[in-house]
């Protein structure tokens, strides 16, 4: 009895230790980690091994009470310092992975490919290539940062590609730069502006050479973040190059070209002590990275003309045309080119973390034309800045190109028919045409369509510019309301012919595109049977020559008139006679 007492005392204080063991071990520590867990899992196992050794623990029972409390405490302590070291492990490498985290929380260092800078004749994403004078090479690189850096500032290196013979001085290119704010017209840019001169060697040899510019920085948080840069410099020869044109044949002359070495080399650090910029294989030669290119594959705007004053979502597909290579980082950057493209998007860029060999990414915005966008072809530009997997930065760009065009407004007006006419008629009618758009219209025209109402010949006005108008007539001619045709014949009843009728006068138009308008404006009017002349011809009456008729007549007036006179005078004088006798 007493045995098996002291057989379970032994068991439960070995349980004991092991629970004890679990708590110190699982104290302050996430469970989900796998170091950690493997420790536990180690300390399981060896209770599992004190629990077999239950044997040796029962011969040293009799000095259970403090050789049992001694050990409980060396193994606690023990289980505390194992505890404390997993949990330091484990903040070590949660620290680490906070330091590496996501890419997208972290600053990423970038180059402006827009502006063009002092000491610069292209932007980056032009094509810029660093100019040469007075036996050095003038290079300048905006670095820019989406997050505040330390003290505001970036240590920036140079380093060369190692070849035979490197046209360029090695010296100390280290330097610290500031960010500060860039102003271009309308629009300023914060940027680390790194500008150098590398001094060339005296006798050197002709041909393009990389340069490697790396930038290191600390971020708000601590962590470091760094890009690597290669721009191609045009070196002209001097000194040893007319040497290398006499002769040639000189082994010691020739040059191996890239070509043959695979394009890449090693890349000489500075003399202050510069780590090497270029990464390189475990056998100490370095792997050949061919630069991932972007294509644009397809656009959701192909084929479409977009209206001025319009919005329209715009989505663009670009694929990593590299079979092998994987780019990371990637932020894509659109703008419009051209100062009047008037052409506003939601978002200007965009950054995506890594896109795998052969795989695409779909560049979603929405795009806003404004009212007084010109018209015509608008290319828009998409600039790249990315990395591969070694972190050596590369830039590339795509081009879209948009057709916009501005809405066609033109007006009819000041045209009128009569609200009565006769059939057979030929009748006029005044117009005035006028361009209210703000772009030029073409093949400007007015017909007439309707039953009864046709027009002889289609008014044809040509092409009007922005603002223009233009005044006309159009002879119109009348028959009958149930001819469909001018050509048709005058048949039926009255009834049948005459009558109301309407119709319209139609303006169509065309815009740049070559599509085409048409508006209208109705009339209605009525039909009278034509007016009938008489054919008989009128009497006229015979023409005579009767002119003494008239003298006649005027001279028999004026003889009664003098013989009425006479005779007035001669019977006063008869009345005289009588009244003196």
């Amino acid at each position: 009895m007493l045995k098996r007492i002291r057989k379970s005392a032994v068991f439960l204080l070995t349980f004991c230790m092991m629970l004890q063991n679990s708590r110190t071990a699982y104290a302050g520590t996430d469970q989900t980690a796998p170091e950690p867990a493997r420790q536990i899992e180690q300390k399981g196992q060896s209770g599992s091994d004190g629990q077999e050794s239950q044997s040796s623990q029962e011969d040293r029972l009799s000095q259970e009470g403090q050789s049992s409390q001694g050990g409980q405490s060396s193994q606690e302590g023990q289980s505390s310092q194992e505890g404390q070291s997993s949990q330091e492990g484990q903040s070590s490498q949660e620290g680490q992975s906070s330091q590496q985290g996501h890419p997208a929380q972290q600053v990423h260092l970038g180059i402006d490919n827009t502006h063009v800078y002092a000491g610069m004749e292209h932007s980056y994403g032009e094509g810029y290539v660093p100019t040469e004078a007075d036996n050095k090479i003038s290079l300048v690189v905006p670095f820019t940062a989406d997050g505040a850096l330390k003290d505001n500032t970036l240590t920036v290196t140079v380093g060369f590609k190692e070849t035979k013979e490197t046209p360029f001085q090695l010296k100390n290119y280290q330097a610290d730069v500031k960010l500060q704010t860039v102003t271009f017209k309308e629009e300023q840019a914060d940027v680390y502006l790194y500008t150098v001169d590398l001094f060339l060697q005296e006798e050197r040899h002709a041909g393009q050479y990389p340069v490697s510019v790396q930038a290191r920085g600390i971020d708000g948080e601590g962590n470091q973040v760094t890009l690597e840069y290669v721009i191609f410099t045009n070196v002209t020869g001097a000194g040893r190059n007319q040497q290398d044109k006499e002769h040639p044949e000189d082994p010691e002359n020739q040059e191996t070209p890239e070509a043959e070495t695979g394009g890449e080399g090693k890349i000489l650090p500075p003399e202050a002590g510069g780590d090497t910029m270029a990464p390189s294989a475990g056998n100490g030669e370095e792997s050949v990275v061919h630069q991932p290119k972007f294509i644009l594959e397809e656009s959701s705007l192909d084929g479409i003309v977009l209206d001025a004053g319009s919005s329209q979502e715009m989505q663009v597909t670009f694929r990593n045309k590299s079979s092998e290579f994987a780019a990371c980082n990637v932020k894509v950057s659109l703008a419009a080119e051209g100062e009047e493209s008037n052409l506003t998007f939601g978002r200007t860029s965009e950054y995506f973390e890594k896109v795998q060999p052969g795989k695409a990414i779909t560049f979603t915005e929405e795009l806003r034309i404004q009212t007084n966008a010109p018209q015509g072809n608008v290319p828009v530009k998409f600039s790249f800045e990315y990395e591969d997997e070694k972190g050596t930065a590369y830039m590339g760009t795509e081009s879209l190109v948009l057709q916009i065009r501005q809405p066609a407004r033109v007006s009819l007006s000041n045209c009128s028919i009569p609200s009565s006419v006769y059939s057979t008629d030929t009748i006029s009618t005044d117009m005035q045409i006028l361009n209210l758009g703000k772009a030029p219209v073409y093949n400007v025209r007015v017909s007439a369509k309707g039953a009864g109402i046709f027009a002889l010949q289609t008014f044809y006005a040509g092409t009007l510019e922005a603002g223009q108008s233009i005044q006309g007539s159009m002879e119109l001619y009348a028959g009958a309301k149930n001819m469909e045709s001018i050509n048709d014949t005058l048949a039926g009843t009255d009834e049948e012919k005459y009558g109301k009728v309407d119709g319209a006068l139609v303006l169509a138009y065309e815009d740049v595109y070559g599509q085409t308008y048409s508006q209208e404006v109705n009339y209605k009017t009525e039909i009278q049977p034509p007016k009938i002349l008489s054919l008989k011809p009128e009497k006229k009456e015979q023409e005579t020559n009767q002119w003494w008729v008239s003298v006649l007549v005027l001279a028999g007036a004026g003889l009664l008139g003098i013989l009425l006179i006479q005779t007035l005078r001669i019977r006063g004088l008869k009345k005289n006679n009588l009244n003196t006798h």
